[in-house]
């Protein structure tokens, strides 16, 4: 049993407990360490800030009092874990790999946590002082086309106001960000090759690997606060319309930029005066960002170009580094520019408007883009990241610009600057990554969404209200 023990505590790379004492034990005793409760240790594994040095202090004293119930819904019933597996039972499961057929343990699952939708909206009364977390996407939008979300607005709003006579810190949880969770806890080890098998996604073993997910980064995480009203604010639909007509503005340059576009020829126009520019934080920090602003722009001269092995170390420069077919070095390259697609995502927010020409092709229209009731106004920073840019987990149909920033500026940039800082390279999967790797993306992460983008933004704010003058 001890030596079961051991290997299972081997294969938990998601939980990491204190290293016990080793002791000697008979076969036949059983060590009472591994009956002991998941969440209790992992509580108990490392020191934690005051609750009120907490962005959610409610919820957090909750989670460190392991009072932490997780919801998930699905196939027109739901689940809940409360905690109540010891360390054998979790192994029993993960040995399973996800396949309930001659696995016991499914059956007492099914028996103790199984829920129907009214029973999940009970659960505030045979839980109070608990946090109560569950995706967003189940908990956070009232019934639609969408089986997910099988509540009116009318019982969402009493469930959260039962939540709140019971004391309940309801969280939603962003439910793109499950599968990070759910892939690493689940893993096998594969003795014979030496590696971790993906893992595994049912309705009853879900809420058991996100809750301990919760309590392992109850110091890094804030969820979402369930809304007081589900009546759309006129900022929000101002927001989504100004999204609705960016996709358009942005997919119309993705077609045409490399022959020639409005926006394309500006940032053409505009890069060797951004290359001369000082990006410092005078509202902030009041550091010099400009080399961090460069390198996630790819915008380098040729001296760097050059000096850091050119072609053959797989860079672009920002110029024409020879004469060819009529273009003469030391211009613009154009091609290489506009690859990356932060500086046409960010001018967009300031320019542009769908227009028909005679043939009846799209074109975006040299017009400024105005907000506000009057139309009187470019978007601001503060406007922007929460309407429009959407920096949040919770970014489900954010929009081609939100997408762009994501997958074609924040994470080039971060894979980037950890094979310059280390000479290595990141896990192709964030579940991969090592504590010191997460920390890093958290940093570089924080660095590119309130530094590099905002630094830009402006900038190219301010170029417009000269250009329209405004």
């Amino acid at each position: 049993m001890n030596n079961y023990i051991q290997s299972a505590s081997q294969l938990d790379l998601f939980i990491t407990t204190p290293e016990q004492p080793k002791k000697t034990v008979a076969v036949e005793t059983v060590d009472a360490k591994a009956y002991e409760h998941i969440a209790d240790r992992v509580i108990n594994s490392s020191p934690n800030p005051k609750y009120s040095d907490h962005p959610d202090p409610d919820y957090y004293e909750k989670l460190l009092n392991n009072k932490l119930i997780v919801i998930d819904m699905g196939a027109g019933s739901a689940t809940f874990y409360d905690g109540g597996l010891t360390d054998i039972q979790i192994e029993e499961i993960r040995a399973s790999k996800g396949k309930r057929k001659n696995c016991p343990i499914f059956d007492e699952l099914k028996k103790k946590y199984k829920l129907t939708y009214k029973g999940l909206l009970e659960l505030p009364s045979l839980f109070p002082g608990h946090a109560i977390v569950g995706e967003d996407s189940h908990l956070g939008v009232p019934e639609g086309e969408s089986l997910s979300q099988p509540f009116s607005e009318e019982k969402l709003l009493k469930f959260y106001e039962s939540c709140k006579e019971n004391n309940c810190a309801l969280r939603l949880f962003p439910q793109k960000q499950t599968p990070k969770a759910l892939k690493k806890f689940w893993q096998v080890l594969d003795e014979n090759k030496g590696e971790y098998s993906d893992g595994f996604k049912d309705d009853y073993t879900d809420p058991i690997a996100l809750r301990a997910y919760l309590l392992e980064n109850k110091n890094k995480l804030t969820l979402k606060k369930p809304k007081d009203s589900f009546e759309v604010p006129l900022s929000l639909k101002e927001g989504h319309e100004f999204t609705k007509c960016s996709n358009k503005i942005l997919n119309i340059h993705r077609k045409t930029y490399k022959n020639g576009s409005l926006m394309g020829d500006i940032i053409v126009q505009l890069v060797p005066e951004i290359m001369n520019h000082r990006f410092i934080d005078v509202n902030g920090d009041r550091k010099d960002y400009t080399e961090q602003v460069l390198s996630a722009l790819n915008l380098l001269t040729i001296e760097q170009y050059k000096e850091r092995g050119g072609n053959k170390a797989g860079l672009k420069c920002a110029f024409r580094t020879t004469n060819r077919l009529g273009l003469k070095k030391g211009d613009v390259h154009r091609n290489n520019v506009l690859t990356c697609q932060i500086l046409p995502t960010l001018l967009m927010c300031f320019i542009g408007e769908v227009k028909l020409d005679e043939e009846g092709d799209k074109y975006v229209k040299d017009t400024p883009r105005l907000i506000g009731e009057n139309k009187d106004r470019l978007p601001s920073w503060k406007w922007a990241k929460k309407h429009f840019l959407r920096n949040s987990p919770h970014r489900h149909k954010a929009g081609v610009a939100s997408s762009n920033l994501k997958h074609w500026g924040l994470k080039p940039f971060v894979r980037k600057k950890y094979e310059e800082e280390t000479a290595s390279r990141l896990p192709k999967y964030l579940a991969e990554f090592s504590d010191s790797q997460h920390q890093f993306f958290r940093e570089t992460r924080t660095l590119f969404n309130h530094k590099i983008a905002k630094l830009v933004f402006n900038y190219l704010r301010q170029w417009a209200i000269k250009k329209y003058n405004l």
